[in-house]
């Protein structure tokens, strides 16, 4: 399959925009608008910290963000996205996190840089939505011996 045929590409621009849409959830405080992005099953992995399994689960994680006064950015990168059939397709990226928590300006330096590996799936609806989103700490930033900025 190739960017030059016309549906693969609109697949991709498609998916390219579920991505940034869940960052802009997260980054703009509307949480609630996450879970949809989600099929009903849908799986939310964070290394060891989050084994999230379906809509139900997404809603408590998310509301339960939303009590917090944290400021990020999600920033993704890196996207490659292979198109399986006409309703799956799977990808892989790199998401650059800013976090600031309280009042004032953050850092400009990244709290953590991850891996992404998804699967997509187009719903009834002929929306794309994340079936499985796994993410795998690469970097983060620690103020420990040899890490000093």
């Amino acid at each position: 399959m190739s960017l030059r045929d016309p549906r693969i590409l609109e697949t991709y621009f498609e998916i390219q925009s579920l991505i940034y849409q869940w960052a802009h959830c997260l980054d703009q405080g509307k949480y609630s608008e996450i879970p949809d992005l989600f099929t009903d099953e849908g799986i939310y992995i964070f290394d060891e910290n989050w084994d999230i399994r379906g809509r139900a689960q997404l809603e408590a994680r998310y509301r339960d963000r939303a009590a917090t006064d944290r400021v990020a950015r999600h920033v993704s990168t890196n996207l490659i996205i292979s198109v399986l059939n006409s309703d799956r397709a799977s990808g892989t990226g790199t998401l650059t996190v800013y976090r600031h928590v309280g009042a004032g300006l953050g850092s400009t330096v990244p709290a953590s840089v991850q891996d992404f590996k998804d699967i997509y799936e187009k719903s009834s609806d002929g929306r794309w939505r994340f079936a499985e989103r796994r993410l795998t700490q690469v970097f983060a930033l620690t103020t420990g011996p040899g890490n000093a900025r």
